[in-house]
């Protein structure tokens, strides 16, 4: 067996992290177009929005990131969301 979810994350027999980094940001992005609508509300301030981004959509990119070994182009594509 060369890969096996646990706990939602994707371990490899190589600890590689390129395919759970790339679904984890798909997830992300998911996540982002479900609360767009709510993101671009005139209503909300900019202190709720970035509230609800760092209660919702940042645990979502990042769930399982401990175990994660990254290289630098890896890093580079977490670091700008």
């Amino acid at each position: 067996m060369s890969e096996f979810k646990y706990l939602r994350a994707l371990i490899t027999k190589n600890n590689e992290a390129r395919e759970e980094v790339k679904h984890r940001l798909n997830l992300g992005n998911a996540c982002y177009y479900s609360l767009q609508e709510l993101l671009s509300s005139r209503i909300l301030s900019k202190n709720i929005k970035l509230r609800i981004y760092n209660t919702i959509f940042l645990p979502v990119v990042l769930y399982g990131c401990e175990m994660w070994s990254l290289t630098l182009k890896e890093a580079k594509k977490i670091a700008s969301i």
